[in-house]
């Protein structure tokens, strides 16, 4: 029996159903602008709702003898207790405990209904995939962990033998030869290292150097500076002290002046004397 199972071919079994239920956009650990910013009107306080379309995939070999996958009608009440009795015409975040703390965004939804139809599947490796409609343009899908697949563990397998078989053994010259490499690296940086800081020391003292230079030029141009001050200042006294001293001068120049006018004056008298004593 188990070698006819072994050779039966596989199948896809998918199942319609449809619910309608609202809810609210918004995450416990957002603040309130957060929430409004990502969700926008699904952020809306009174919440909103959708008609829900589901789809529900199994995957498994076809019975030989019942020439099916699994009993539709079987298939029909799992999903109305896992789907309908559980989602439909409710408030999602009121009267659904899962999502209390959960944002029902339809994605979450999936999720759910992908739990709770594994609580239901007496054989849950035959659950393939969901896939919900929330609108005719929004369409979520999600599918078995890749841990929970035994063909992807087994196309996993087969392509990490397909790796080793083409990938060559690791030569150990290689690993010491690079493992040389690294340390003369290694080396070549701490002498790079150590260089740069002896040039960053020079350059320090080099800088130090400069602002005492500096420091010292200021220090001996402002004496120079003080000093010119100081010599104007005196220079400016000792030409009011002079400007003080100068009316006798100019006085004396009057006299010296009128001295010269009464010398003048008697030259000329004493030259027209003269004329007329020549002529008698």
């Amino acid at each position: 029996m188990s070698q006819v199972e072994t050779c039966s071919p596989l199948a896809y079994v998918t199942r319609v159903e449809s619910f309608s239920a609202c809810h609210r956009l918004h995450s416990v650990a957002l603040s309130e602008k957060e929430n409004l910013d990502l969700y926008g009107k699904c952020n809306n306080p009174n919440g909103h709702g959708h008609n829900y379309k589901v789809e529900v995939t199994l995957k498994g070999p076809i019975d030989p003898i019942t020439g099916m996958v699994v009993n539709i009608t079987d298939l029909k009440e799992w999903m109305k207790t896992a789907i309908l009795d559980a989602l439909d015409h409710k408030n999602l975040d009121a009267d659904v405990p899962h999502f209390s703390n959960i944002v029902s965004t339809t994605e979450n939804v999936a999720v759910f209904i992908w739990e709770s139809l594994k609580k239901e599947l007496p054989n849950p490796s035959l659950l393939h995939e969901v896939k919900i409609h929330e609108t005719d343009k929004n369409i979520v899908v999600f599918h078995a962990p890749p841990s929970q697949g035994s063909s992807r563990s087994e196309s996993s397998s087969l392509r990490q033998q397909v790796l080793d078989a083409l990938l060559p053994p690791i030569d150990p010259t290689v690993m010491i030869d690079i493992e040389r490499h690294a340390k003369a690296l290694a080396t070549s940086a701490d002498d790079l290292i150590e260089n740069l800081s002896g040039t960053l020391h020079s350059i320090s003292s080099l800088t130090v150097d400069s602002v005492e230079a500096y420091k010292s030029s200021v220090r001996i141009t402002c004496d120079g500076v003080d000093a010119n001050i100081r010599s104007m200042y005196q220079l400016m006294a000792k030409c009011e002290e002079l400007s003080k001293s100068m009316p006798p001068v100019y006085r004396l120049a009057l006299q010296v002046k009128e001295v010269r006018r009464l010398l003048e004056l008697f030259e000329t008298e004493v030259n027209t004397s003269s004329g007329r004593g020549t002529v008698w």
